[in-house]
């Protein structure tokens, strides 16, 4: 526990964020959920590293506030249970992998994985002086660069490079497609970084319209805009709200994915911490 003390160290809480310590128990018997110890791999000696499969899976047995370490403590243990659930789950991320391009992709990974921002900044200022005005990839182009100035701070660049992205689409798609609303939540994500929490909710909200005519049914996407619509409500201060959008989000992922894994998904943590904190 020590280690990983060190890695969150000197971090504090926000409205937004959370110090989470995530205490985990794996039994050697798994059969779906496969982990090893890589410290001997690692380039830093002594970190005490496991690794694990992309199929792991891990229920959440219990989160509490520790009030000496003044941190959230998340106790989960692997479990085979799901491991089929799990598969379409995984299914449904690879296919929205399978529709980025490999010359975006690959700026992305320069940007995201390897932290190589200056390199991605280039590398899509030269895709976009390359490519022709009317290249499907435009407008993910200009999405790349706006969020590298996103991640910068630069919040009034990366706000006019998601609306050049929006406004391609908008001439190329109709308006309700499910193109327009990948781009709608970028330029809803800039006003609420800006604390412009009205014009953040009219974007998140028309996202959530597109949803209800593209899936009438529950989709992950619609509980993800879901959360997105609670979290604004919650920085105005419209508590009753949040937690109402919260807790539809949070029910739409239980429909969609058994107890044991539907935690899994990046946001659940945070609708749990969420509801237990009010």
């Amino acid at each position: 526990m020590g280690v990983a003390q060190g890695f969150i160290a000197g971090y504090n809480d926000t409205d937004e964020m959370k110090t989470v310590l995530f205490e985990i128990k794996a039994h050697p018997n798994l059969e779906n959920t496969i982990f090893a110890d890589v410290d001997k791999c690692g380039r830093i000696q002594g970190e005490q590293e496991v690794l694990f499969s992309i199929g792991a899976v891990f229920k959440i047995d219990n989160v509490q506030l520790d009030p000496h370490l003044r941190l959230w403590k998340i106790g989960m243990t692997a479990t085979d249970d799901g491991s089929k659930n799990l598969q379409e789950y995984i299914n449904s991320i690879k296919q929205e992998i399978d529709d980025i391009s490999p010359s975006i992709l690959f700026g992305a990974l320069l940007f995201n994985e390897m932290g190589q921002i200056d390199k991605a900044e280039k590398y899509f200022n030269m895709l976009l002086k390359a490519l022709p005005i009317d290249h499907p990839d435009v407008p993910n182009v200009y999405d790349q660069i706006a969020n590298i100035f996103a991640e910068q701070g630069k919040l009034n660049m990366a706000l006019e490079n998601y609306t050049y992205a929006y406004e391609i689409r908008r001439l190329r798609f109709f308006s309700d497609d499910i193109h327009i609303a990948n781009s709608l939540p970028n330029l809803g994500f800039i006003h609420k970084q800006k604390g412009e929490y009205d014009k953040a909710m009219d974007y998140y909200k028309k996202v959530l319209a597109i949803g209800e005519k593209n899936y009438p049914n529950d989709h992950a996407n619609k509980a993800h805009t879901m959360i997105c619509i609670g979290m604004v409500y919650n920085l105005n201060k419209e508590y009753n709200f949040a937690l109402d959008y919260m807790m539809k989000a949070y029910e739409m992922y239980q429909r969609l994915f058994p107890i044991s894994i539907h935690m899994l998904h990046p946001l659940c943590g945070t609708l749990m911490m969420y509801i237990k904190i009010n």
